[in-house]
């Protein structure tokens, strides 16, 4: 069907409208001039007939809608079909509802037509015809161009190691593969089509075909190695646990330095304590040692916990119990003991994974 001369088919619906309002407007005047001609019937006054009624505004939709398939018919007429795509389709959602607006189906598959995606021509083409009905006057116009597009089309017929896969041609998708349907229609020409399939590694082949042809394709598609999926719980679970054992440990090593050094002032401060005289530098350094490792312990409480709040994130929680197929069952176990000595006080932390 020729664009040019049909012109884009949305502004028919408009002056279907415009002449709708014309000849109700000519019919209320003929009615009128009927009523001067008549003989007076009687001396009586006629009542005075009422204001006609402005028609109704159009529904602000409808206005909106208008606009975009101006802004089609200019990025039509520009070749700029991506950008008329797109104003025609807000069109079509904005008259839903609307009996004019199977219309703009025909501006759609107009633009495919002219992108050469003739698949999809005939898809919009064919529903251009379903929703017009009987109010699709251009329908035998409509299947001759079908019958068109549809000679240009070539069929794929698709083998594959997978069930089911998406087709993409030029980047496009296409079709969904299932064992039911295998075939693809094409236009004619050199295409790349690519087989996708969640899990596997995706395939591209060069294909030539000819309008009208049947070309059959085979595709092994290679699975991607196993998917990862986080790291192991009981990562963040000794994560965590060190992180409350430094913890726990901190606040007993600082209650006992604290402790410590308020046992040794007070003794500074009893000037009739005689022990005041036998406290040494050796107290004093072991009230710095509990107090540095206290310091040290809440510093990897924090660390510990920064770590594990990070891999809560990254955890496989879905396979939490179960062991990973091939991977030994495994029990990881981590424990941290508090030390202390007259001198010095610390922990030890052992494990087994």
């Amino acid at each position: 069907m020729d664009g040019t001369t049909r012109g884009v088919a949305a502004h028919r619906a408009w002056a279907t409208i415009g002449a709708a309002l014309a000849a109700l407007l000519l019919c209320g005047g003929a009615h009128t001039a009927q009523a001067q001609a008549a003989p007076e019937a009687a001396p009586a006054a006629a009542p005075e007939a009422a204001p006609a009624e402005a028609p109704a505004a159009d529904p602000p939709e409808v206005i909106e809608a208008r606009q975009h398939i101006a802004s089609g018919e200019a990025f039509l007429n520009a070749e700029n079909f991506d950008a008329a795509l797109v104003e025609f389709q807000r069109a079509y959602d904005l008259l839903e509802g609307n009996p004019i607006r199977f219309i703009v189906l025909y501006n759609i598959g107009q633009c495919h037509e002219r992108m050469f995606r003739y698949d999809l021509a005939l898809d919009f083409y064919r529903r251009y015809l379903e929703e017009g009905g009987e109010n699709a006057e251009d329908r035998a116009t409509v299947q001759a161009t079908m019958r068109a597009l549809d000679g240009l089309l070539a069929t794929l017929v698709i083998t594959s190691n997978v069930p089911t896969a998406e087709v993409w041609v030029d980047a496009r998708q296409v079709a969904t593969l299932s064992p039911e349907q295998r075939e693809v229609r094409i236009p004619g020409g050199v295409h790349t089509v690519e087989l996708r399939m969640r899990g596997f590694v995706p395939e591209q082949q060069q294909v030539q075909v000819a309008a009208r042809s049947r070309t059959e394709i085979s595709f092994t598609l290679e699975q991607l190695s196993e998917e990862y999926r986080g790291i192991d719980a009981w990562v963040f679970w000794s994560s965590g646990g060190v992180a409350v054992a430094c913890a726990l440990g901190g606040a007993v090593v600082g209650v006992l330095a604290l402790t410590e050094s308020q046992s040794l002032q007070a003794k500074r401060d009893d000037l009739t304590n005689p022990e005041r005289f036998l406290i040494t530098e050796a107290d004093n350094e072991r009230v710095n040692t509990l107090a540095l490792t206290a310091d040290v312990l809440f510093g990897g409480a924090v660390l510990f916990g920064a770590t594990a709040v990070t891999l809560a994130f990254l955890t496989d929680w879905d396979d939490d119990e179960a062991p990973r197929e091939g991977a030994a069952a495994t029990t990881a176990s981590l424990r941290l003991v508090p030390a202390f000595s007259p001198t010095s006080a610390g922990f030890s932390l052992s494990g087994q994974f």
